[in-house]
C-alpha cells in the first residue's frame, strides 16, 4: 500500500508479488501493454485452470489534505486498515497471494493449476490490462475453467458475498423527435422528454437480470 501505483503506474507492486510466489514454484511472465504492467503466474501443467484476478493500480487520492492519514501510509484506525488501495483491492491482491502460496504448499500433487492475473490497468481505460492478457492467453489457448476476481464485494462482514460477474452491458442510441414551439403556445409544440418518459419508466421496470 505504500508503492504509489496510480493508473497506470506499478510502482513495482507486482514485483513484491513475484518475489513472494516465485520461491514456491510459480511462474511470472510479463504481458506489458503500453505503459501498463500485466503479470501472468502460473503454477501447474494441466488442466482445470482455477485464476484470481485482480489489480495494482489505485485512483488519484484527490487532496490529500482531505484524508485523515497519508494515503500512502498504511494505518490501523480501530479495527480498520485505512489508506488509499486497502479495500480497492491490494488487501484483497495479497489475500490471493497467500493463498496461493499456501494451497501449493499444502497441496503437492492437486490436480490442475492455478494463476494469479495481475493488472496496473483496472482504475483507468482498461484497454491495456485484462483485456489484452486475456486475449493473449486465448492464442495461447489458455482458457481458464474458473476465475475469481478479489474485488470488494462483502456486505456486513468480510467474505459474506460473492458476486457473480457481469456478463457484458447494453449500448444503445436514440433520438426523439421534438417540436419546436413558444412558450405562449405550448399546444403547438412536443417536448421530446415528455415523450420518451413512458419508455425511460419501462426501462426502470424492466428485470435484466433475466434477460
Amino acid at each position: 500500500m505504500r508503492r504509489q501505483s496510480i493508473t497506470p503506474d506499478d510502482d513495482d507492486c507486482q514485483k513484491i508479488i513475484a518475489d513472494y510466489l516465485n520461491p514456491c514454484g510459480f511462474s511470472s511472465e510479463n504481458l506489458n501493454c503500453g505503459d501498463v504492467t500485466n503479470t501472468w503466474f502460473h503454477h501447474g501443467e494441466s488442466d482445470p485452470l482455477f485464476v484470481f484476478a485482480g489489480h495494482t493500480d489505485v485512483v488519484p487520492t484527490g487532496p490529500e489534505n482531505k484524508w485523515d492519514s497519508p494515503p500512502f501510509e498504511p494505518t490501523i484506525r480501530g479495527d480498520m486498515l485505512c489508506g488509499r488501495g486497502a479495500a480497492d483491492m491490494k488487501s484483497g491482491v495479497a489475500a490471493m497471494a497467500v493463498a496461493l502460496k499456501h494451497f501449493v504448499e499444502d497441496n503437492q500433487n492437486y490436480q490442475g493449476s492455478v494463476a494469479l492475473l495481475l493488472t496496473s490497468d483496472e482504475e483507468g481505460p482498461a484497454k491495456d490490462g485484462t483485456r489484452y492478457v486475456v486475449e493473449q492467453l486465448r492464442k495461447r489457448k489458455i482458457i481458464p475453467q474458473w476465475c475469481l476476481v478479489g474485488e470488494p464485494s462483502s456486505d456486513t462482514k468480510l467474505g459474506d458475498r460473492v458476486r457473480i460477474g457481469r456478463r457484458g452491458s447494453l449500448n444503445g442510441y436514440l433520438t426523439i423527435q421534438g417540436i419546436q414551439g413558444h412558450v405562449a403556445y405550448p399546444d403547438k409544440a412536443r417536448n421530446p422528454i415528455h415523450s420518451f418518459a413512458p419508455a425511460l419508466n419501462d426501462l426502470l421496470a424492466a428485470d435484466w437480470g433475466k434477460s
